[in-house]
This record gives structure tokens, C-alpha cells and sequence, in this order.
């Protein structure tokens, strides 16, 4: 059996013309152009101080959020991935040109900090449990599956024995920084839901993601949350039973459903195999899957395989999903079929492009794609 359903008419292609696409996205007509939008291009088959702080509304200084549609987030959670090696300059961007609007934001990185607008972010590897710290303080050669958690530890844990040489620093390095953002993935899933049980969706973002709200709001009125459904920019990820999963690429944002959400984390009884009893239950998702995390590069990926597991099969919609960064995107003749497509999100985006394309968006032209009203 083939891994992939490929649909004839919206088969994997790149986007084209950014001019175009950004004259349709942030339209507050509902998606009723010459060209439907389907479900899914194809489906696979197979506790700190830095909790959520009150932010009673939107930021109503800011002329940008005066039409944003906040009842909107009754609904859908939006959770905002950061790391404490970024650049200031890169999340105080995103906060003012993408993130200003959204009152129910949680902020998950790897340190306690505030970020402005009102939030703190939630350092999420304090909430790692105890299978993820055994045997990090041993003396033998750092590896990439300890040195992000050690050069942590030093600086939150309070260890005075390891503050020396490399462990000095009381900041962790870029390198360490990104070394630590897999085991991020798990437990801010886990934490999200925690937070907002009520939430119908969770869209889970990062600093260098720029998001486009109306084809957020309008794509997911398509979808029916008591579905399992997870949604992104498909990728390659681990094998299993011979065949490639894949998972939603980070970068560009990533959707999951209440409902999909639910299954993964919910603990299934597990059969004694002598006894065939199910006398215990699984462990916690983040517990679970806690040696994958260690040796695997990217905690996408294993999001995306835990899910995979839970029978939860990514619909991969791209170039919904944009991977590319602003200046990155294929452009040519063979991307006029899909000018005009509608895009959620884009990769890499640098606070420069942020701003121009915040700007662009606000003063954009509506006749350049029309949408029946």
C-alpha cells in the first residue's frame, strides 16, 4: 500500500509570486474564489513563576488590532515557541507584528522571562520529569543528547560543582539553545491543554513563523475540532514498520485539534503479556517517548511519530504551510497555476520582513485576487 494519497487536482507543488498570494490572504471575505479550497492536499496513511500571566485583552493602543476578530480566540489556543538563545530583536518583532492581537497567548521556552505585552514565558524544561535528568551529570564526553540539558541544569538547578570551564556561563550558547528545543515539542503539548482544556484548536508557532490570522480563522471554520486532526507543511520523519512517517514541520507552524490532542495524551491501558491483564496504564506522552527525544535531532518529528502511533495521520496542507522564508520562495513560469493561493504561515522571517510584511498586508489592494462576498 502506498504511503501517500496524492489528490489529482492539489498534488505537493511550490508557491509562486508572493505579490499574488498576499493580495488574497487577508481577505475578510470567506474563501468562495474561482478556486475551492479542499480539505487536505494529501493524507498519510499509516509548575513555575513563568505560567500564563493575565493580559485582559487585546493591546487596544495598537491601531492594527482594532478590527481583530478576538472572539475568535475563544476557540483556538495559540502557543508561541521561543528559546532564550534568540534574539531579542526577533521575538520583541513578533510580539508587536504578529503576536500584538492574541490576549490568550502562552509563551513556552527554556527560561522565566518577561517578553512584553504583558506575558512571561513558561520555561517548559523545568517541567521535564526525572527520566530525562538520569545520568546527565556523569563525567564522560558531552554528546548532542546531553549538552543542551546540562549547560540547563548548570544555570537553573543550582549546582555549584559544575560552575566552571564550559558551564561557567550563566546563559546558555546557541548551540545548546537549539541542542535543547526538542524536548520542548512534548511537554508544551501536554502544558498547552493543561492551560485551555476548552480550546477547539491549538496553533503552535515559533519566533521566525509569520502568521496570516484571517487564513488561520478562515481554514479552520472548515474543519470540525471533534476530528483528530493535525495539520502543517509535510516532512520526512522516522521510519516505522519499514515505511517513512511524516511530520508537520515546525517552522511554519503546526495545528492539532482538541480531539487529537486528547488521544495523544491520554494514558491507554497496557497488557501484562504474560498475564495479558491490563493491570497498569501508559506512561504520561512526555515520559513515553522520552529515549526518541534524546537521539532524535528534532522534537517535530517526534511529535509527529507519537501521533503517527495514536493513529493520528498528518493532512498536509502546502503551500498553506510555507516553509520557505520570504525571499526563499520558487518563483517562474510553473507557479502561475498557484498564485492566489491562499497562505498561512511563512518560515524564516527575519523582523525586517516581518515589518514590511506586516505593513504590506494592512495596505494591501483587494482587487488584486477577487473573493465573492
Amino acid at each position: 500500500m502506498r504511503l501517500l494519497i496524492r489528490h489529482q487536482y492539489l498534488s505537493l507543488v511550490p508557491v509562486a509570486a508572493l505579490f499574488f498570494i498576499f493580495g488574497t490572504i487577508y481577505s475578510t471575505h470567506r474563501w468562495e474564489s474561482t478556486r475551492q479550497l479542499n480539505k487536505d492536499q494529501w493524507t498519510q496513511r499509516l509548575g513555575n513563576q513563568g505560567t500564563q500571566q493575565s493580559h485582559n485583552g487585546q493591546n487596544y493602543d495598537d491601531p492594527n488590532c482594532v478590527d481583530f476578530p478576538r472572539d475568535r480566540l475563544r476557540d483556538i489556543q495559540i502557543v508561541f515557541r521561543i528559546g532564550s538563545t534568540q534574539p531579542f530583536d526577533q521575538i520583541s518583532s513578533h510580539i508587536n507584528n504578529i503576536t500584538n492581537c492574541i490576549s490568550n497567548l502562552i509563551v513556552i521556552s527554556d527560561r522565566v522571562e518577561e517578553i512584553g505585552n504583558g506575558f512571561w514565558s513558561h520555561d517548559i524544561i523545568a517541567d521535564l520529569p526525572k527520566v530525562y535528568w538520569e545520568g546527565i551529570d556523569k563525567d564522560d564526553d558531552e554528546t548532542d543528547q546531553t549538552a543542551g540539558l546540562k549547560a540547563y541544569a548548570n544555570i537553573n538547578k543550582g549546582d555549584s560543582s559544575w560552575k566552571q570551564g564550559k558551564y561557567a556561563s550563566d546563559r546558555l550558547t546557541h548551540r545548546q539553545g537549539w541542542l535543547l528545543d526538542r524536548f520542548k515539542f512534548l511537554p508544551m503539548v501536554e502544558y498547552a491543554y493543561n492551560v485551555n482544556p476548552q480550546a477547539k484548536w491549538f496553533y503552535f508557532i515559533e519566533a521566525d513563523t509569520y502568521v496570516v490570522w484571517d487564513t488561520l480563522f478562515q481554514l479552520l471554520e472548515q474543519y470540525d475540532s471533534r476530528q483528530a486532526w493535525y495539520m502543517g507543511s509535510p516532512s520526512p520523519g522516522r521510519q516505522l514498520h519499514g515505511e517513512t512517517t511524516w511530520f508537520a514541520y515546525g517552522g511554519d507552524g503546526f495545528i492539532l485539534s482538541r480531539s487529537a490532542i486528547q488521544r495523544l495524551v491520554t494514558k491507554d491501558p497496557v497488557k501484562d503479556e504474560e498475564s495479558n491483564n491490563t493491570n497498569r496504564t501508559e506512561l504520561s506522552l512526555t515520559e513515553r517517548w522520552a529515549d526518541i527525544v534524546k537521539s532524535d535531532c528534532c522534537g517535530d518529528s517526534v511529535l509527529g511519530y507519537a501521533l503517527v502511533r495514536k493513529g493520528i495521520l498528518l493532512s498536509g496542507l502546502y503551500p498553506i504551510f510555507n516553509p520557505h522564508p520570504l525571499h526563499g520562495i520558487p518563483f517562474g513560469p510553473s507557479g502561475k497555476p498557484y498564485w492566489c493561493q491562499p497562505v498561512l504561515s511563512l518560515h524564516k522571517t527575519w523582523p525586517g520582513d516581518v515589518s514590511a510584511l506586516t505593513q504590506f498586508v494592512k495596505h494591501r489592494s483587494n482587487e488584486v485576487c477577487k473573493f465573492k462576498p
